[in-house]
């Protein structure tokens, strides 16, 4: 996702992630991504893990086309994280459903 493919794909994928309005108009007005994202090192695996999963959403219909995300399917997730070589600790994985939680109130437009 993002960075090396060039400002397009890093607004896209921020759109696609639900960042704030600001922040997507940053890169667009910037022309690139951030050149550097400061990350602690003890979250790495847990972005690494997030990452790798992003795409296993369970979703239900709200109406006309719409949908509203609920969060990983966890089954999905599972094999997608074995299917990568990814092992996650216990603590580990507190970190991605934490970050499956800000996720969801993003993608779900601010709403829980």
């Amino acid at each position: 996702m993002g960075g090396a493919a060039g400002p397009s794909e890093a607004v896209a994928d921020a759109e696609a992630f639900g960042f704030p309005a600001e922040v997507i108009e940053q890169l667009r007005q910037s022309g690139s991504a951030p050149d550097k994202l400061e990350v602690w090192p003890e979250n790495w695996p847990i972005i690494h893990a997030f990452t790798a999963i992003s795409t296993q959403w369970r979703t239900a219909p709200i109406g006309m086309g719409a949908y509203r995300y609920l969060g990983l399917d966890y089954t999905a997730a599972k094999a997608g994280l074995e299917l990568a070589g990814i092992t996650v600790t216990s603590e580990q994985w507190k970190g991605v459903r934490v970050m499956e939680r800000a996720a969801t109130i993003e993608l779900n437009g601010g709403e829980g």
